[in-house]
């Protein structure tokens, strides 16, 4: 992997930006419905969990595809 430091602070960026709104989106839309699971601290972090390997995942392959290379790009480009 040939990901600069701003590359790299690029696709943490986003992970965590993404992350809070997913994980607002899932507790509002998964967890408050459902009363059952809003009892259970364990299945809730479960949960949030497995949102989050998932989304980590498709970030770091998103970046991994040389889609890097145009974030680069148009990064250099604006603060040049």
């Amino acid at each position: 992997m040939n990901q600069s430091k701003l590359e790299s602070a690029i696709e943490v960026f986003f992970n965590y930006a993404s992350g809070f709104l997913i994980a607002y989106l899932t507790y509002a839309h998964i967890v408050m419905p459902n009363l059952g699971l809003k009892d259970s601290p364990f299945l809730v972090t479960m949960l949030f969990t497995i949102v989050s390997i998932i989304r980590t995942f498709f970030w770091r392959r998103f970046f991994n595809a040389g889609l890097h290379k145009v974030t680069n790009k148009l990064v250099t480009g604006i603060f040049r």
